[in-house]
């Protein structure tokens, strides 16, 4: 009997150990690191591209979608309205990519 409380004690203090390992590299990655993907609809010019297709309030509201890495983005406060429209730039690398339409059934597009 005292050696299963022995193997209990240490498979719970194995699960402890992993889950608060887990949870300290995922709240590494995330908070510290900031390695997670931002997605901003930004305005596109249907002339030029091939954008979505937006309800906009009078007019449709064309746009493409970029996903940004999130320590690539600079600092701001949203609530504020401080914070630019995101662009991609060639020192992004590969953190940072823009996404354009492309037809299909499901997505109406701009005729570029």
């Amino acid at each position: 009997m005292d050696n299963t409380i022995t193997q209990a004690k240490w498979i719970f203090l194995v699960i402890f150990i992993a889950t608060a390992l887990t949870v300290a590299i995922t709240f590494y990655k995330y908070y510290i690191l900031q390695d997670y993907l931002v997605f901003q609809n930004v305005t596109c010019d249907p002339a030029r591209d091939s954008c979505f297709i937006g309800d906009g309030e009078y007019t449709p509201e064309y746009y493409s979608v970029i996903s940004k890495k999130a320590y690539l983005i600079p600092e701001c406060d949203a609530w504020a309205g401080e914070c630019v429209e995101l662009t991609c730039s060639p020192s992004d690398g590969d953190g940072c990519t823009q996404e354009f339409c492309e037809a299909s059934a499901d997505v109406e597009c701009s005729e570029h």
